[in-house]
């Protein structure tokens, strides 16, 4: 097994253990997650105890030594990844909620571009793009007296709707993209209503 906690340039530090591995860049973001350890003034640590290794630049010992407290940084690197991993560890209340609304954001944006609307038949986009074309193309047909216009579906297939058949699209793309934003809103005050961190942690779109 490859075990080594290492200190480079008096600030990136390394933990291994075996195919496990995390690294950060600073000590400042290494005590974020394992606050347990004081680095201050190490500027080089390379202890590997498979390798009977150990190398600092304070107090350059001549023989290996077991160092209980690198051997819990070791022991304690699945905790530290899970930690790193958390995007809501350490954050405050405010700040989980801010990243909570961005996910709920992204959501929302992805729900849009599913296009999962489907009519007459038809599956149609309802991206903001698509909307804009759907409203061009009934203005088209009023202005122009035409009873019927060549469209695109979904899967970029050419279909041909009447003005009726538009229309219903248009309305049912709009009250789709209301449903969706509705949702949204919604959700944004389920988050400033919470008053605990894990209480907004749970909440998800479904």
């Amino acid at each position: 097994m490859d075990k080594m906690f290492l200190v480079e340039k008096g600030k990136f530090v390394v933990v291994r253990d075996g195919a496990k591995e995390v690294s950060f860049s600073s000590f400042d973001e290494f005590n974020q997650f394992y606050p347990a350890l004081d680095l201050t003034g190490k500027w080089y640590i390379d202890y590997e105890p498979d390798r009977n290794l150990y190398l600092d630049s304070i107090i350059n010992p001549t023989d290996f030594e077991v160092v209980p407290a690198y051997e819990a940084v070791i022991a304690g690197i699945d905790t530290i990844i899970s930690k790193k991993n958390d995007i809501y560890f350490g954050k405050t209340l405010e700040e989980v909620k801010i990243i909570k609304k961005r996910y709920i954001k992204n959501k929302y944006q992805e729900k849009i571009n599913e296009g999962c609307l489907t009519t007459l038949g038809y599956r149609f986009d309802s991206d903001d793009k698509d909307r804009a074309n759907l409203v061009a193309s009934v203005m088209l047909l009023q202005l122009s007296g035409q009873t019927q216009i060549d469209f695109i579906d979904y899967n970029n297939d050419p279909i041909t709707l009447t003005f009726a058949q538009l229309v219903q699209v248009g309305f049912e793309v709009a009250s789709y993209f209301q449903t969706l934003l509705y949702t949204k809103n919604q959700y944004y005050k389920d988050i400033e209503s919470k008053l605990s961190i894990e209480d907004v942690k749970l909440l998800d779109w479904v």
